[in-house]
């Protein structure tokens, strides 16, 4: 049963995109998330900086949104990103990117391409720096603090709509 449930998960929204490497969808995916760093007011000059840098999300975002965060989450956080993810949907995931990159704003701010890369993909190395930032309660709130505009919900949900499974 409780496979089961995990691959009609799977089946869904941008999971199923990032599962079967549907490299056309991922990056309208990766779009919609660099458009929510631009839009979000807290991120906003991150956004510029890391899009100056060419630090885009597919060069450390891809275990964030495959895996619902557990690469990268200690596993009580990641299970309450995943049950907010079963409540909210895509929308909810893509406001934890933007949340975390804010957190991490401070310490991205500023310095060169490589410590970014190396710092939000949790490469070997930091993840102490993404225990001490990523606290539970700092990634939630932030993440609720977060407000997607509605036409950026409205292409997420087209989005998810395009991304179908077919036996």
């Amino acid at each position: 049963a409780a496979f089961q449930c995990f691959a009609n998960l799977l089946t869904q929204g941008h999971l199923f995109a990032f599962f079967k490497l549907e490299r056309k969808f991922i990056y309208e995916y990766y779009h919609l998330f660099e458009r929510s760093l631009a839009e979000y007011g807290g991120t906003r000059a991150i956004g510029i900086q890391l899009a100056e840098q060419q630090i885009h999300p597919h060069l450390f975002a891809f275990n964030w949104f495959q895996t619902l965060f557990l690469k990268v989450l200690p596993l009580r956080v990641a299970a309450r990103a995943i049950d907010c993810y079963l409540l909210d949907g895509s929308q909810f995931i893509m406001r934890l990117a933007v949340a975390v990159v804010y957190l991490f704003r401070d310490r991205i701010c500023g310095r060169p391409f490589e410590d970014c890369i190396k710092l939000l993909s949790c490469s070997p190395g930091q993840e102490e720096i993404w225990l001490e930032v990523v606290t539970e309660e700092a990634l939630f709130s932030a993440a609720e603090s977060i407000k997607l505009n509605a036409r950026l919900l409205d292409e997420l949900e087209d989005l998810n709509s395009r991304v179908e499974f077919s036996p």
